[in-house]
């Protein structure tokens, strides 16, 4: 991108440029003096010319509107925003402290070695900014953990820069819109537009693998999105353990929070593991979370589930797969609905027993084939809850139904194989379960094993969050 001010060149009549800290692909951020405090200040400035989209824009308005709402020290402080008019050109600026050191990135690529103890201390100080912006009200995600955004003092103080991609308010909406994040660092959840507090934690891992192995995360060997780094770094058998768990690829893997992470690191609780007896409890038909894979995540991308969430309500919502997607087995489908029809038209001008005997057999068959095809080209399912209920329902043209349960004794969903199934090597058909104490509702039976998976984490996502924000109230 072209230089938008040259160094000695003052701003406003109060900032003078000294010079530049940084660039992307729409904005670039300078050093300058202000020159009424006499201090040194961080400068972002973005170009309307140079946007590409008004999605910049967006953001680059959210990055002021959450950083005048942030005190933390570890947070540069927001000082100002303006913007300026030139004969062609418009310039949106946002004045910061300035976070005085190189950014972890900058320190790698100049040969800056480190060791477990730096790493861990980077770590702690990271977590601890975490824990205060996720126990906002509303909660900050920041969604672009990366070397670049944490700056790295002599002393070994860090700050964390950059909140332009923050989800300033818990809402996920899975639409067609593109990710934000830093391919490599961004977590499997974010490349279908979805953020949860443990997706800054995985950011925090893949950091601090790039800090231990000087190469970004996406360069290292994957199986089944889970990172293979243990052969390629020396570090603790404990600390190595942690840092597998910050970078689990299925979200309930994870930690479930800064909080837990950090007791874990400083080796004040213990990696949290299923207890024997709940593992000889679950059924046998249960299957373990499987990571979702690069074509999974661009099939999720195109879902037409839609997921609504705000603190105190979440709402999914499956509508019709409709006649192109249903191509295949619904054609045989409506073969066999059209030969039992045939079969009919025969029997009443002929009168042939043995056809006759035939469609008594096939009949409920077809029925039950026909209100198939009916349901897939004008079906919707929805599952509502809220902290006092939930609510499964479905709908059919004119036809419906509602089963209603209570939130408080909602455990959690899982993905269970359907048990016919459920056998030799041919592959799991599986479905969503909701689990009410004893009692247990299927939601979603027609949906496919990674949207199943992306729908169970979000549903206990949703429901540790509200029971979280619940003690919070009683306290």
């Amino acid at each position: 991108m072209k230089q938008l001010h040259q160094p000695g060149h003052v701003i406003g009549d109060r900032y003078q440029i000294a010079s530049v800290l940084g660039q992307g692909g729409t904005g670039i951020t300078y050093k300058a003096e202000d020159l009424i405090s006499g201090g040194n200040v961080a400068i972002k400035v973005l170009s309307l010319n140079h946007l590409t989209d008004w999605k910049a824009l967006e953001l680059f308005e959210r990055e002021v509107n959450v950083l005048k709402s942030l005190r933390h020290a570890a947070i540069p402080e927001y000082l100002n925003h303006f913007q300026v008019d030139l004969p062609d050109d418009r310039l949106f600026y946002l004045v910061q402290q300035l976070a005085e050191g190189e950014s972890l990135a900058a320190l790698v690529s100049q040969g800056w070695r480190t060791n477990e103890v730096e790493v861990r201390a980077i770590a702690a100080q990271i977590l601890e900014i975490f824990n205060y912006l996720h126990w906002l009200t509303p909660p900050v995600i920041h969604r672009d953990i990366k070397p670049q955004n944490i700056i790295r003092r002599v002393d070994g103080r860090v700050f964390l820069v950059d909140f332009g991609t923050v989800q300033s308010a818990y809402r996920n909406t899975l639409t067609a819109n593109t990710f934000v994040g830093t391919f490599g660092y961004m977590p499997p959840e974010q490349f279908r537009g979805q953020a949860f507090f443990a997706s800054d934690l995985y950011g925090l891992g893949a950091t601090l693998l790039f800090l231990l192995t000087h190469r970004s995360p996406a360069d290292l060997p994957q199986q089944r999105m889970r990172i293979l780094f243990r052969d390629r770094i020396q570090v603790s058998k404990q600390f190595a353990d942690w840092l597998e768990k910050m970078l689990e690829p299925t979200v309930k893997d994870r930690f479930h929070s800064a909080e837990e992470a950090l007791a874990v690191l400083q080796q004040k609780r213990q990696i949290s593991r299923p207890l024997p007896q709940l593992q000889q409890q679950a059924t046998p038909l249960s299957l373990p979370p499987s990571p979702i894979t690069i074509e999974e995540l661009k099939e999720l991308e195109r879902s037409r589930i839609r997921v609504d969430r705000t603190p105190d309500r979440l709402i999914i919502e499956i509508p019709p797969a409709g006649l192109l997607s249903m191509l295949g087995v619904r054609v045989i489908q409506g073969f066999f609905i059209f030969l039992i029809l045939m079969l009919t038209i025969e029997m009443i001008i002929v009168g042939d027993l043995a056809v006759i005997f035939f469609i008594v057999l096939s009949c409920p068959i077809g029925y039950l084939l026909l209100i198939s095809l009916l349901f897939g080209v004008a079906g919707y399912r929805q599952l509502e809850i809220n902290p006092q209920s939930f609510c499964i329902s479905w709908k059919c043209l004119n036809f419906g139904d509602r089963q209603f349960g209570s939130t408080a004794a909602l455990t959690g969903a899982s993905v269970e194989a359907i048990p016919y199934h459920y056998q030799n090597h041919s592959p799991h058909r599986s479905r969503l379960v909701l689990h009410e104490g004893a009692n247990q509702y299927l939601f979603g039976p027609a949906t496919r094993r990674a949207e199943q998976e992306w729908l169970a984490a979000e549903i206990s996502d949703f429901l540790t969050q509200l029971r979280q924000s619940f003690f919070l109230k009683e306290g």
